[in-house]
């Protein structure tokens, strides 16, 4: 049998109506400050040239600069002194191999990707960068049938795409400019 003293019982609610409050305070916190970096004004218009050859990429980083308040103009645009260019080199990838099966398959790889980007202004010279944005998969299930392993890194290929992008996006708000 437990006994409970009758100022434990009066203090406790207090405690718990506290603690809850924190962390409500602390979760509140980290979901306002997601994605809230300020752009530099040099950047809130831009002309956007890709030669990422990745569809997804492309089109989330579209989204993603969209979101950060930034102008996108369109191919046709000349660049002129008021407006930059960000231009995004070839997106590369590299593989290196964690683990093997017995018979030597690889059941497991690590894939890096990185994009590099730079701005420049009208006459083609570099104001910032050429700056490099990186992110890691760990891939398994390597050693399943071809089609697994074909859509299982397709998506993860997608999915590297768009956290690629919105790495790049939250760079470019540490531009000197």
């Amino acid at each position: 049998m437990v006994f409970i003293s009758s100022q434990n019982v009066s203090f406790l609610p207090f405690k718990l109506a506290s603690i809850a409050f924190l962390a409500f305070i602390i979760s509140a916190c980290g979901f306002h400050l997601k994605g809230q970096l300020p752009i530099p004004q040099a950047l809130k218009t831009i002309k956007l040239v890709s030669l990422s050859a990745m569809p997804s990429f492309d089109q989330t980083l579209k989204k993603s600069l969209t979101l950060a308040d930034i102008t996108l103009l369109d191919d046709s645009t000349l660049v002129d002194d008021e407006v930059l260019e960000l231009k995004v080199l070839k997106i590369i990838y590299t593989d290196k191999t964690l683990s093997t099966a017995s018979n030597n398959d690889i059941t497991e790889k690590e894939r890096l990707m990185k994009a590099s980007y730079f701005i420049r202004d009208n006459t083609g010279k570099s104001l910032y960068g050429p700056r490099t944005v990186s992110v890691t998969r760990t891939l398994s299930n390597q050693n399943a049938s071809d089609d697994t392993v074909l859509a299982y890194n397709s998506e993860q290929m997608t999915d590297m795409a768009e956290d690629l992008a919105q790495q790049l996006v939250s760079d470019l708000a540490y531009a000197p400019l």
